[in-house]
């Protein structure tokens, strides 16, 4: 997964280059303007722009229009202090993920990026779709089970924690964050998040493994559903 941050504020893309490592991601790039991002975006390797909307020789929608009428296969999320509603449609329009508005915290921000991987992930190795697949990508919370999203930290999405937990009770070893991670393609901060949460509620249960180096690995298993 390669994101393409760009902004013209350096301090601004440290920030986000921050959230996205402290989300699980390591392949980031960044631009500080129309021009140089186009560049980048024509290596055809990008799969996801972080993108300001005033930028030096333009609007940052510009970078989102000019992306549909190349076809090509990336997708962005809005990170702006414009609060225009006319922004906010017309990004929507040329089909922004999502639209965080500066400042923002970093639950806010995974947020957005699981919204990004339910979209980017959902229909990988599925010929059909059923209603519940579509539901789970274009909705944070189409679900009858009240009682999940009672539990739920904040920041937590339901779809999230229902795909990781139902993909973890169908397995019969124990499984890492990162092996879960890389099946469900979702990043493994996120997938170890849900796991250490599911296990803080008896519903995994989880048994490090010590190697010669480093932090130890932790396997989870499923056990039951939480009361």
């Amino acid at each position: 997964m390669k994101i393409l941050i760009v902004d013209d504020d350096p301090m601004v893309a440290h920030i986000n280059l921050k959230f996205a490592n402290k989300a699980g991601y390591e392949d980031v790039d960044t631009a500080a303007d129309i021009e140089s991002a186009k560049e980048k975006l024509k290596q055809g390797d990008i799969d996801l722009v972080l993108l300001d909307v005033y930028l030096p020789t333009g609007k940052g929608t510009e970078i989102l229009k000019w992306i549909r009428q190349e076809n090509l296969n990336t997708d962005a999320i809005l990170i702006t202090a414009d609060r225009s509603s006319d922004t906010v449609e017309e990004s929507m329009n040329f089909g922004a993920v999502d639209y965080l508005i500066k400042p923002f915290d970093f639950d806010r921000f995974q947020l957005a990026m699981e919204k990004f991987e339910r979209k980017r992930n959902g229909f990988v190795g599925k010929k059909s779709v059923e209603q519940d697949d579509i539901d789970s990508i274009f909705f944070d919370s189409v679900s009858r089970n009240d009682k999940v999203k009672d539990i739920l930290e904040k920041g937590m999405s339901e779809k999230t924690y229902n795909a990781i937990l139902n993909a973890i009770k169908a397995m019969d070893a124990s499984v890492t964050a990162e092996e879960l991670g890389d099946k469900l393609g979702i990043s493994r901060v996120s997938v170890r998040r849900y796991l250490e949460f599911m296990e803080d509620k008896g519903i995994l249960e989880m048994k490090p493994i010590y190697g010669k180096k480093g932090r130890p690995q932790h396997l989870f298993k499923y056990v039951k559903e939480g009361n």
